[in-house]
């Protein structure tokens, strides 16, 4: 599924960068030019929004005299991300502005390359399905830019993503099945249908507690993920999957299952119960994709036993979580710091926070809920707490929050 691993504890972060080129030129070390730091945009949210905006802070600061931010020096493994986080900073209103998104991106620059720049002689070197399909997802459709024609550093060598997508299907899988989910939620984004034999393919991969995990192969015995489950869900709802649906009720199920006490979520290949940005913010994404705010424990009710809220139960949001992790310098700290700092759990982080790409693109209306008395299981409950539901309506409203960190 991936092409390498920073030793057997970096498998799960892969699934945002599964699908990278190993013909990319690697980032310039040494070079004496400096990022060019810009002003944050203003603020909408005063606490998850600033939180946002100082890690996109930090974030500048890491990039490469390439334009790049592989600080990882694995191609493709981190500039994706990268943009797609300066291009959610930048936003100033609810209603998503590719213009407001390309600026934020070029605002960024070292020794006069961007972001760009770089993403262009990656796209150029040669893609894989996925690859292309995360072009769509975090460069192409957030900047305004042509999949059929994707030049992002203006060089005159533009190329087709729709085609290298579309060459690579095969029944319903497009390559690997992480690289099948990123088709399925780029096609969403182009405004073409996912076939249903994609979406057979995504569902017959999911096990019964409600999980994926990273090969899709029920037969392989390999442990469920919080990643792949998420990614999974937000492939789901892209190809048309509503709030009722029984995959998405029952992975909500296991997402509930597996939050921690912190409010955030942990890596298969952890190896610990250390709660991961990474995992946290794509749970976030798929909550939201769900039609469900991760703010409140309405999203958890409705995995345990249908729509009906926790009114009283302890809950820490995702987001809490989230800040909870960031450093003074305003990055997200990740488990995996120790073997070297990267980009990766903040431009998640970033994604976890401000949720305003996915969200603003197809994730399924929040609606009013009818509820009734009762008492229902929820993990992670004080001792003897009783989670209670009251009659009556409550509307799930929400917030703006967000991410992408979708995938890596």
């Amino acid at each position: 599924f991936t092409r390498s691993r920073f030793g057997a504890c970096l498998a799960s972060l892969v699934l945002f960068a599964a699908f990278v080129s190993p013909l990319a030129a690697a980032p310039t070390a040494g070079a004496a030019c400096a990022p060019v730091v810009v002003a944050a945009s203003p603020l909408r949210l005063v606490s998850y929004e600033s939180s946002a905006q100082s890690a996109a802070n930090w974030l500048r600061l890491q990039q490469l005299a390439d334009g790049s931010f592989e600080l990882a020096d694995f191609p493709g493994f981190e500039t994706p991300d990268a943009i797609l986080a300066l291009a959610e900073a930048a936003q100033t209103t609810s209603t998503w502005s590719t213009a407001e998104a390309r600026a934020g991106v070029e605002s960024a620059s070292n020794c006069g390359s961007t972001a760009l720049d770089w993403i262009d002689n990656f796209a150029e070197a040669g893609l894989e399905a996925g690859d292309a399909a995360r072009m769509v997802i975090f460069v192409a459709a957030p900047l305004g830019l042509s999949s059929t024609a994707f030049d992002p550093g203006n060089d005159g060598n533009p190329i087709n993503l729709k085609t290298t997508m579309a060459n690579a299907k095969s029944g319903g899988s497009y390559g690997t099945f992480g690289g099948t989910l990123w088709v399925a939620t780029a096609l969403r984004l182009l405004g073409d249908p996912v076939a249903p034999e994609t979406d057979a393919f995504i569902r017959a991969g999911q096990h019964a507690d409600g999980s994926w995990d990273y090969t899709g192969d029920l037969s392989t015995e390999t442990p469920s993920d919080i990643n792949t489950t998420a990614l999974a869900m937000i492939a789901l709802v892209a190809a048309g999957a509503d709030r009722d649906d029984a995959a998405l009720r029952n992975a909500l199920w296991y997402l509930a299952s597996q939050q921690q006490s912190d409010g955030g979520f942990r890596e298969a290949f952890n190896g610990d119960e250390v709660t991961n940005p990474n995992a946290t913010a794509l749970a976030i994404l798929a909550i939201t994709a769900a039609g469900w705010d991760p703010d409140d424990d309405l999203w958890r009710a409705a995995g345990l036993t249908g729509y009906a809220p926790v009114v009283n139960a302890a809950y820490v949001s995702l987001r809490d979580a989230l800040r909870a992790s960031q450093t003074g310098d305003g990055n997200y700290a990740s488990p995996y710091d120790i073997y070297g700092l990267n980009t990766f759990a903040t431009t998640g982080g970033i994604h976890g926070m401000l949720a305003n790409w996915i969200g603003e693109s197809f994730a399924l209306p929040n609606e009013t809920v009818t509820t009734t008395t009762t008492t229902i299981p929820v993990v992670n409950l004080p001792v003897g707490a009783t989670p209670e539901v009251e009659s009556g309506e409550l509307a799930n409203t929400g917030g703006e929050i967000f991410p992408l960190g979708l995938l890596g």
